[in-house]
Formats: structure tokens, C-alpha cells, sequence
């Protein structure tokens, strides 16, 4: 009788076992490291908003929403639509004028992702998986790994 070369059902079980343990370790990670490159670019967008509007306050002496700052050619007008790098971008302004806050909230994630804040004072501030505000922490008093960023 001739055998056949090729792989038993019990090899190719122990093989795709092996695949799913390599996935279930790896998958966990990179969807960590995606969001924290989310999260750091729409750091950058509301850094990028702060500037945007303390210029526009410094030439007209108020500030103004999103789609004024676009118009200007300050933000472009993806961010200016609100939502950009897997985050949703809300901008008030008050009424007077003279002072502003905005929020970025995941899009996806949220209660793993942190929450992003930025007022007139240009502290860019973070909560992880809540609503950010005035009185969350600093960014850069973020801990990573253990110590201070």
C-alpha cells in the first residue's frame, strides 16, 4: 500500500492552535498601540485647535467655532467637520467671546481610550475611559509605564 505525503488532521490542528495562541497574544497589543497613536494625534489636533484660536483671539479679539478657523486656513477641514484620527472634536465657544473649551471623545473604545480637554489656557488635559474637563489631569502629568511622561 502507498502512503500519501501530506499533514494529519492532529498536525494541522496543533498548527492552527498555534496560529489563534499567536493571535490572541498579538491582536490585544496592536489594538493598544493603534489607539495610542490615535490618541496622540488628536493630542496634536487640539494643541493645533488651542493655537488656532489664541491667534484668532490675538487679530480680532475673540475667539471663534471650527468653521471659522477653517475658513481662515487654520485647521483644515476635516478636523473643522469634527472628527479626525478616531476622535469627535466639540468646540464652544462663550458667549462673550472671550473664552473657549473643547473636547475629543474616542469615536471607538471609550471606555478604554482617554478623553481629551483643552480650554483658553492651552493645558491640554486627558481622563481615561470618562469625560474630560478643567479639572482633569495635564497630559504631561500622564504616567506611562510607571513613570512620569
Amino acid at each position: 500500500m502507498k502512503r500519501e505525503r501530506g499533514l494529519t488532521l492532529v498536525e494541522l490542528l496543533v498548527v492552527v492552535g498555534i496560529v489563534f495562541i499567536m493571535l490572541a497574544i498579538s491582536v490585544p497589543r496592536l489594538l493598544r498601540a493603534l489607539n495610542s497613536v490615535d490618541t496622540a494625534a488628536a493630542e496634536q489636533s487640539l494643541r493645533l485647535i488651542a493655537t488656532s484660536e489664541q491667534f484668532h483671539q490675538m487679530k480680532s479679539g475673540a475667539y471663534c467655532p471650527l468653521d471659522m478657523l477653517a475658513a481662515e486656513g487654520l485647521v483644515d477641514d476635516r478636523l473643522a467637520a469634527g472628527a479626525r484620527h478616531g476622535y469627535r472634536f466639540q468646540l464652544k465657544v462663550n458667549p462673550d467671546g472671550m473664552g473657549f473649551t473643547c473636547v475629543a471623545t474616542p469615536e471607538r473604545r471609550e471606555k478604554e481610550s482617554d478623553h481629551l480637554f483643552v480650554d483658553q489656557t492651552m493645558v491640554v488635559r486627558f481622563s481615561p475611559g470618562c469625560p474630560a474637563s478643567v479639572t482633569s489631569l495635564a497630559i504631561d502629568q500622564r504616567e506611562i509605564g510607571g513613570a512620569k511622561n
